[in-house]
């Protein structure tokens, strides 16, 4: 659906754009367009109407919006010593600034060459998700060049696309060979956008986004921008480069994920409770009656349905909560003198509910109901849960090394094993055996490939014999910061003897990850 608007752009008008196309059933929003001003923030009616569109379009998973970086050769955000533009028009140090693209519930595209190397007008930085080929060519805004002027080569050929009918085009003929900028590398990811959603249209649009940039292919450019000398093309540990994002977008690939999600294992869960309980009345802690999924996965999708008889249900809050605790309010104190819930509570219907997707769904899933206000009485009746579930993997790796911890040293032993999978994490749990005469001189944590650290022990138990437990992400807090990290790389477990006399020895380890492929 093409969107002709002003170019005269204000709140009202990117309000209409988005809004419009997100009412219009679009399912992703190609951005070939971006602002002439070099620093140019959103307003909060701007970013709400951008983030509206992601969230709440497409039946509540969100419409895919993917803008072009722009072709200044400079930082989606950041700060540029400018030194030769003519009539010193930007001069020191600039600030440069794209709202559209630095928007965080987009996809922001940069454009590669032929030849897998930055092309020398694509603007960068850590906002890039992905990047995608176009032509090469000198960095300008608008249609102006930006300074300092660069003679070439640009080395790369543009892309060969239909062109509109006649002479209305860019060539005389129906086609055209000279399309590029990151206006022509946009739309290439927005088309592997729409290719991911017809394998799988069940994903939401931050799925969409985390599949183009697990897919994507890693191209290296060790030189040097000719304009400004920067040499950004390297990849961080994070696996994303400030010149190509995650990558270059690989559209194979990238379906075959997305319907390995959907058409390889994904399947539905129907679980039903019909508990007739009475609903405390007056009471804060409430009833909560529990439904088990058995099987390990990541939720894709889920409803569920309450039926309450309550002479007024404006005293009721109604929650359901997952295996890890998170909590999506159903029912929160509306309806007041009305006498029951009869209510399929969806994705569409209750936004709450979003906030469980991604979850894993083996476990207790709890329907709890508050009474909060005195004098009237209810009956929960039934509930039910039904799930759309894909595979979650689990990876479970040993260390027996029987190794001395040594007594009263700060830097104590590590201990690494090596993931080589590329997937997210979703559930950690650590078993840990260690034989120590006075558990309360001992430190333990677990560091993740990023670094960071989890302490599972910390100095407690005094003359405690021994540690041999096991530590879970569900009730060890410290482990829920990791949660979330890629999976691949060294994780390693640290033990520190930090007091005198008595020593110990690490006999092993165990590290069992649920991961999101």
């Amino acid at each position: 659906m093409p969107i002709s608007f002003s170019l005269a752009i204000d709140d009202n008008v990117i309000e209409r754009i988005f809004g419009w196309a997100a009412r219009k059933g679009a399912s992703v929003i190609s951005n070939s367009w971006g602002m002439a001003a070099a620093n140019f923030p959103l307003s909060a009616r701007q970013h709400i109407a951008i983030r509206r569109a992601a969230t709440e379009g497409r039946g509540g998973k969100g419409c895919v919006i993917c803008f072009a970086a722009g072709n200044a050769n400079r930082p989606i955000n950041g700060t540029v010593d400018e030194p030769a533009w003519p009539g010193s028009r930007i001069a020191g140090p600039t600030r440069w600034y794209n709202g559209f693209a630095a928007h965080p519930d987009v996809i922001a595209v940069a454009a590669c060459t032929s030849f897998n190397k930055k092309a020398a007008y694509s603007n960068w930085g850590p906002e890039i998700s992905a990047c995608a080929p176009s032509s090469n060519g000198h960095p300008s805004i608008g249609q102006a060049p930006t300074y300092p002027i660069v003679s070439g080569p640009f080395p790369g050929k543009a892309v060969y696309t239909t062109d509109r009918t006649g002479r209305e085009g860019y060539d005389s003929s129906d086609y055209t060979f000279a399309v590029g900028g990151t206006s022509s590398a946009c739309p290439l990811v927005a088309g592997v956008a729409a290719l991911i959603l017809s394998a799988n249209p069940s994903l939401t649009a931050a799925e969409v986004k985390k599949i183009i940039e697990q897919t994507a292919d890693k191209i290296a450019d060790n030189g040097a921008d000719p304009q400004l000398g920067h040499q950004l093309g390297a990849y961080d540990e994070q696996g994303r480069s400030p010149w190509f994002g995650y990558g270059k977008v690989n559209a194979f690939r990238a379906v075959l994920r997305a319907a390995g999600q959907d058409g390889r294992g994904a399947r539905e869960i129907h679980l039903h409770s019909a508990p007739a309980l009475a609903i405390t009345d007056n009471h804060y802690e409430g009833v909560a009656v529990p439904a088990t999924v058995e099987e390990q996965g990541v939720v894709r999708s889920l409803e569920t349905s309450v039926r309450i008889g309550h002479p007024y249900i404006g005293d009721l809050k109604v929650s359901l909560v997952a295996p890890s605790g998170k909590r999506a309010l159903l029912h929160d104190k509306q309806g007041g003198g009305k006498n029951k819930i009869r209510k399929e509570y969806t994705l569409e219907n209750t936004p709450s509910l979003r906030g469980l997707l991604g979850e894993l769904a083996k476990g207790s899933w709890w329907l709890s109901v508050q009474d909060i206000a005195p004098r009237d009485t209810g009956i929960l009746e039934e509930w039910g849960l039904d799930l759309v579930v894909t595979p979650a993997r689990t990876l479970v790796l040993e260390d027996y090394p029987n190794l001395a911890i040594p007594d009263d040293q700060p830097f104590g032993i590590e201990r690494k094993l090596k993931v080589e999978t590329e997937a997210v994490v979703k559930m950690i749990t650590v078993q840990v055996d260690i034989s120590h005469p006075f558990v309360g001189d001992l430190e333990v944590a677990l560091v993740s490939p990023q670094g960071k650290k989890a302490i599972l022990h910390n100095r407690r138990g005094g003359a405690t014999d021994n540690i041999k437990s096991a530590f879970n992400s569900l009730d060890t807090p410290s482990l829920q910061p990791l949660l979330g990290e890629p999976a691949r790389g060294e994780w390693a477990l640290n033990a520190r003897d930090l007091a005198f006399r008595d020593t110990g020895r690490l006999n092993g380890w165990k590290l069992e990850l649920v991961m999101e492929e």
